[in-house]
């Protein structure tokens, strides 16, 4: 269902019995880890540079910029975005 590089690749599923009989199955909920994976590298975000254009940069793949994410301790990549300057972790991959 998600591909390799999804974020949701490779959580459990989940099943919720609706009141009328339904089962409706959903992936477990995803938290960004507490022992962040952040190895020695670091870059800083350029001008209006969005997460997936330093993702595209750092890591060859605009679709892993969710891995910055969690080597930042965020889920919100507007979070770690659009800050000229700031210096984020870029895990090991």
């Amino acid at each position: 269902m998600f591909s390799k590089s999804s974020r949701y690749y490779g959580l459990p599923d989940q099943t919720w019995r609706a009141p009328d009989g339904r089962r409706l199955v959903y992936k477990s909920r995803r938290l960004v880890p507490r022992d962040l994976p952040a190895g020695p590298k670091m870059t800083v975000v350029g001008p209006d540079e969005r997460l997936d254009l330093v993702a595209a940069r750092t890591e060859g793949m605009p679709e892993l910029f969710w891995r910055l994410c969690d080597a930042n301790g965020t889920l919100d990549p507007f979070e770690v975005s659009g800050q000229t300057g700031r210096f984020l972790w870029v895990p090991e991959i």
